[in-house]
């Protein structure tokens, strides 16, 4: 089958900016489609300076640079009316070269409208962040802009046929938020299988390694860590927290590093590590926290389950769905830091353990064939109806 993607980013894409999370979704199910025979394409929104190419190959997957661009006047009308358009017109030409069997599209402020008026039959509407979601929690104060794109929103959910998300509780979001008639079909995102992991520690550390990975936004909760690293002070353990973000002078005031740390704590703020640097980050770590308000899906959670380093975590995003059984213990509730810091006190000191139960999790529901497996199933389904 032919496939076509449209995202918000794609890793190693020149011309971009965004797309960590999403982007890594759409390579992961990307290389899995390809594995089993079919064919993909993407659609990425271009940003940043300089004109790259609208098209590159990488490992197989031709991914089409799709520009920002924007008509003044209808703009303040319609907010992103040339987007849709844009992408609209390049969805067409494009399936009317390849014949798209699906053309999946991530739900952004209805951005998918025109393509799903135009190919009923193939748009499957893959749900991440939506911006009633975003609204409710940035108490986003909602003027004509904020209605208008709210209007796109739901009444591009109003014309879908298929709609796809990553868990079961977004999906129970959806239909309150949205009040969605039709099903939601879950398929959790999945990543691909090392080729080795080591529950023994790769690199040997003095101080026990708490492992955080977030941006200095509010919904990643940077801004929780500091208590908890003062309610590790009073228990007297020596222990090094490690944040890795894409902005650490922001992230370092979150932190309050301007005070100095608690005693026996050691903190490293690290960015712009390599893929291989993130590995050892997670192999070299003895529990990785994740103290986030709020989470579309989550992973970085998912991440230390492959490499069976223990997660201490919020209730947020696929936390639940991965953290079942002996290890919702580790389900945390961030603005307690004492309960944070005990968590992370018992997973440090039962690593081995919570590292296999964690990656025996990560094997059954996460890995690419299994999201793959889901995809495919759920896409036959629709085939025969």
């Amino acid at each position: 089958m032919k496939f076509l993607f449209v995202g918000q980013g794609y890793p190693q894409v020149e011309g971009t900016t965004s797309g960590s999370g999403v982007g890594t979704y759409v390579y992961e199910i990307c290389q899995g489609l390809l594995a089993r025979g079919h064919s993909c394409d993407v659609i990425v929104w271009q940003e940043g300076p300089g004109s790259p190419p609208s098209r590159q190959n990488i490992e197989g997957v031709t991914v089409h640079l799709l520009t920002h661009s924007y008509w003044p006047i209808i703009e303040k009308l319609a907010p992103e009316s040339r987007e849709v358009s844009t992408l609209r017109h390049l969805v067409q030409r494009l399936n009317a070269d390849q014949a798209y069997d699906w053309i999946e599209i991530q739900s952004e402020e209805g951005i998918a409208i025109g393509c799903q008026k135009d190919f009923p039959q193939q748009v499957i509407l893959r749900v991440h962040t939506t911006l009633a979601q975003m609204i409710q929690f940035k108490q986003i104060p909602i003027g004509w802009r904020e209605r208008y794109r709210l209007h796109r929103e739901r009444r591009s959910f109003t014309i879908a046929r298929w709609v796809v998300t990553h868990s079961h509780a977004h999906a129970e979001s959806l239909r309150k938020d949205y009040q969605i008639q039709g099903e939601i079909y879950v398929v959790p995102h999945g990543i691909g299988i090392p080729t080795s992991y080591s529950l023994s520690k790769a690199i040997p550390t003095k101080k026990p390694t708490v492992l955080i990975i977030g941006t200095a936004d509010l919904r990643k909760g940077i801004d929780r860590v500091r208590p908890v690293m003062e309610a590790f002070a009073q228990t007297g353990e020596e222990v090094c927290f490690r944040v890795i973000t894409s902005n650490p002078q922001k992230t370092a005031r979150l932190l309050s590093a301007d005070q100095g740390w608690p005693r026996g704590i050691e903190v490293q703020i690290d960015s712009g590590l390599s893929p291989e640097e993130m590995e050892w980050a997670y192999r070299s770590a003895d529990v990785v926290f994740h103290p986030a308000r709020y989470e579309s899906f989550g992973l970085t959670c998912i991440e230390p389950a492959r490499y069976g380093t223990p997660l201490v975590a919020t209730n947020v995003g696929i936390v639940p769905d991965l953290l079942t059984g002996e290890l919702t213990r580790y389900i945390v509730d961030g603005d307690r830091p004492n309960e944070c810091a005990k968590a992370l006190e018992n997973a440090i000191a039962d690593r081995e353990k919570l590292g296999t139960l964690l990656r025996a999790r990560y094997e059954a529901e996460f890995t690419r064939d299994r999201m793959i497996d889901n995809y495919l199933s759920i896409l036959h389904s629709f085939a025969s109806r």
